[in-house]
């Protein structure tokens, strides 16, 4: 992809000179007649130029939502991946652990110290600019803001250390699927683990982080879905609700139509028969037609899901709880 800066100059300079044009006697090939026909889409297309050029010109980033309020009605599609055009979202990512950056600056920023949290601004976001450092045995991606909060207050991370801990509130956007497609890669031998709700949309966020999205503003340069395509789901499955023995009343909840579109849309996707733990976990809850959050574990408990839950499944893959007296 060419360096977006010189084209945005060029098509100014060619829009510029056209206007000026006292020579062009062809009044349809003018900028006054563009700006006659299509004044909206003309003038959206020159205002997110013209911060784009400015963010260049200073070295910053602005956020979606920031570009949308300098004018809603004027807000629109972009066709370039977001981090060309020096556009990004607001901040979702979070991350505790064993991970050490350095950014393109020099600033080292080690993320199993608190105060990392908030230092999450200082992570470049073309990804490929930084050196990391990963001691953790394995990564558990967390896909809610609350289940990561309730991990750090219940201290997973010393009974498990050297671990990672990850989340980008929901659905992830574009950087921390950076992050983690980084990591798959430079540290292979550590496994990706992910930890949603039992429910269609835990499911489209596990395919997010696997797979990926056609969205053009979130692929690479090579045209590519960013994802970490190494990624396993850990839980909560589906196919575990009944044998935890949960009764009905304490939380599941009836598949809703919303709910079943979803499941059948994934079902569509190109690489889902080719990936045998969605398929099974898509027809347990099209089986059950109920779904549960993670927090019905805790109606085994308060700390089921840390002292019981988590410990048991890291076990099955070889990863054992630390001794406190170690």
């Amino acid at each position: 992809m060419q360096p977006v800066l010189p084209q945005i100059e060029m098509v100014i300079c060619a829009l510029v000179g056209r206007l000026f044009d006292v020579k062009n006697k062809n009044k349809d090939d003018t900028l006054c007649h563009l700006l006659e026909k299509k004044p909206i889409r003309l003038t959206q297309i020159l205002l997110v130029l013209a911060n784009v050029h400015q963010s260049f010109v200073r070295g910053v980033f602005m956020t979606k939502r920031s570009l949308f309020y300098m004018d809603p009605e004027l807000f629109g599609k972009q066709e370039v991946p977001r981090w060309d055009l020096k556009v990004k979202a607001t901040e979702k990512l979070r991350i505790f652990g064993d991970l050490q950056l350095e950014t393109n600056k020099g600033q080292m920023i080690n993320f199993s110290d608190c105060e990392a949290l908030n230092d999450l601004e200082m992570i470049p976001t073309q990804l490929e600019c930084a050196k990391l450092s990963c001691g953790a045995r394995f990564i558990l991606v967390v896909e809610k803001d609350t289940i990561f909060q309730k991990l750090m207050t219940e201290d997973f991370y010393n009974s498990f250390k050297p671990c990672l801990m990850v989340t980008a509130k929901g659905y992830p956007d574009l950087r921390t699927r950076q992050l983690l497609y980084k990591l798959s890669v430079q540290f292979p031998k550590v496994p990706i683990l992910g930890l949603f709700d039992a429910d269609p949309h835990g499911l489209g966020v596990y395919c997010t982080y696997k797979y990926g999205t056609q969205n053009p503003a979130m692929l690479n340069e090579a045209g590519k879905p960013v994802c970490a395509n190494t990624i396993t789901l850990l839980g909560l499955l589906p196919s575990e609700l009944l044998s935890l023995q949960i009764r009905r009343e304490a939380g599941f909840i009836q598949l809703s139509t919303s709910d079943i579109t979803l499941l059948s849309s994934i079902q569509r996707r190109v690489y889902f028969n080719n990936d045998e733990q969605l398929m099974m976990q898509t027809n347990v809850l099209l089986e059950m037609r109920l779904k549960a959050e993670i927090e019905i574990l805790n109606t085994l408990g308060p700390q089921y899901l840390c002292q019981e839950y988590l410990p048991k499944k890291l076990r099955v893959i070889g990863v054992q709880k630390n001794n406190k007296d170690a």
